[in-house]
């Protein structure tokens, strides 16, 4: 799964090249509309723009992009900690804890038993090990 930044899926919403002036154009576009944010429910590379409090309501179901900045700053903080994860097949690669633990998040996030999003059932850590 690939994690995507805020910027990035803004300008997959609008359906747009990815650069530094249509960042700022449509951030622009989007905060000037009160009570909305881009969001994603499974798909990251999905975005949705949605109301907030319906966002906040499904915690579970509905998930934020971090914008690129929180993730040089937290990439900065765990820089003491960064991990290589590679797996030359799928392409993945994870270069901090952090990213591992976003992946684990959004993939195996604990989730509302009455959702239908995601089949309840107990993992071991070499499930979630052999998925990453």
């Amino acid at each position: 799964m690939a994690i995507i930044s805020r910027e990035e899926a803004i300008c997959l919403f609008y359906a747009v090249p990815y650069n530094q002036e249509n960042v700022i154009k449509y951030t622009k576009m989007i905060e000037v509309m009160e009570d909305v944010e881009i969001c994603f429910t499974r798909n990251p590379k999905k975005p949705r723009l949605l109301c907030t409090r319906v966002i906040y309501a499904n915690r579970f179901d509905i998930h934020l992009h971090k914008s690129s900045k929180e993730t040089i700053e937290n990439n900065k903080e765990t820089d003491k900690e960064v991990d290589k994860v590679v797996n030359t097949e799928n392409k993945l690669e994870i270069a901090s804890t952090h990213q591992l633990k976003q992946f684990i998040n959004t993939t195996y996030l604990s989730t509302d038993p009455k959702s239908e999003a995601y089949e309840h059932r107990y993992l071991s850590i070499n499930n979630i090990i052999s998925e990453v």
